[in-house]
Order: structure tokens, then C-alpha cells, then sequence
């Protein structure tokens, strides 16, 4: 998901520079190792087309909510792993794990020792209807449909044993993260 306002930023964050290629490539190139089918849901496609993924535009205005249904709306596939755009240090083991669980369930999100990570985690198709009533009643938190799903949170212990530092969760939002982000790369060498 690359549709965000950048508020914080200032700016558009998908194409900040992270070490030695921009933010949203860190991204894409954990999940095009993982996945067959990769689909950017933004705002603005044209940034994104220079790139072998499918490129949506946001079928609904309702943040990071309405660009959770539009790519599940437009999936070829019965779940999907949503990450944001901005969260460079993502672990392959950890995003295997989530998908190998998501089998009896509408949803599988992860809990770091901050709280739900729902930006990182496995969606099926089965949630459109919660999210479209969700949408219908004003809700734009990604959260405010978990109650109608069946859903699989993911403990903080099970996450510590693919992600001890819970990288995957850090995210930019603001040009201190993103210096924070640089001194992550240097001393991890990801």
C-alpha cells in the first residue's frame, strides 16, 4: 500500500532514499522474493509503472482502510499479505510464518511490544464485507472491522522467534524515523 497523505513527512515517503535505492524498493524486493503477484494500491500510479507489479488506483477515499479493500477487491488470489510502503526492514521468515496461518481464518495480523501491526499481516477476501460496512459507518482504522472476522492475532512471543528486534514493523513517517531508519541499515548491514 503506497496511497498514504505523508502528512508527517511532508512529502511522498514511497520514493525517499534508504540507504542506496528508495524506501518503497526495500519493500518490493522482500515481497517480489516471496510472491508471485504483486500489486501497489496508491494514490498516483505513474511513479510505480516503471515496475513489474500490477499498479491500482484507490477504488474508495477512506485511508489505509479503503486501500486494504481496494487490494483485496482486485486480488487474483483468495488472501493477500498488505504491507505498507514504508516499512523497508520486512523479514522473510516472519511474513511466511503469518501466511502459513491464515488457513481458517478472515485475517492474520502480528502484535509487536507497541500494539497490532495490521499493515503487515494476511487478509482474505471474506473481510470485504465487514470492511465495506466499516467504511459505511464512518471507520477508517484499519482495526474497526477486526471484531465481525475470525482473526488470528499473532503473539509477540511467536513474532520474537522470526523477528527478535521486530524490524519488520518499523515504519517512516517522519524525517527523524528516516535517520533512524539509515543508522538500522548501517548497523544491521540489511
Amino acid at each position: 500500500m503506497a496511497g498514504g497523505k505523508s502528512n508527517r513527512m511532508g512529502k511522498d515517503k514511497a520514493f525517499l532514499p534508504l540507504g542506496d535505492k528508495p524506501l518503497f524498493e526495500h519493500v518490493f524486493k522482500v515481497c517480489a522474493h516471496l510472491f508471485k503477484d504483486i500489486m501497489v494500491v496508491t494514490k498516483d500510479p505513474d511513479p510505480f509503472l516503471k515496475y513489474p507489479v500490477r499498479v491500482e488506483r484507490d477504488i474508495l477515499d477512506a485511508g489505509a482502510l479503503g486501500g486494504l479493500y481496494t487490494g483485496l477487491s482486485l486480488s487474483l488470489t483468495p488472501f493477500v499479505f498488505c504491507v505498507a510502503c514504508d516499512m523497508p526492514f520486512l523479514k522473510e521468515k516472519l511474513i511466511k510464518y503469518l501466511v502459513s496461518l491464515k488457513n481458517g481464518y478472515d485475517a492474520v495480523v502480528p502484535m509487536g511490544p507497541d500494539g497490532l501491526h495490521p499493515l503487515c499481516a494476511v487478509y482474505s477476501k471474506s473481510c470485504l464485507t465487514p470492511i465495506e460496512k466499516s467504511i459505511a459507518e464512518g471507520n477508517r482504522r484499519i482495526s474497526s472491522f477486526f471484531k465481525e472476522i475470525k482473526l488470528r492475532f499473532v503473539e509477540v512471543g511467536e513474532v520474537r522467534i522470526f523477528d527478535p528486534q521486530f524490524l519488520s514493523f518499523f515504519n517512516i513517517n517522519t524525517p527523524s524515523d528516516l535517520r533512524m531508519a539509515e543508522e538500522v541499515l548501517k548497523e544491521n548491514r540489511l
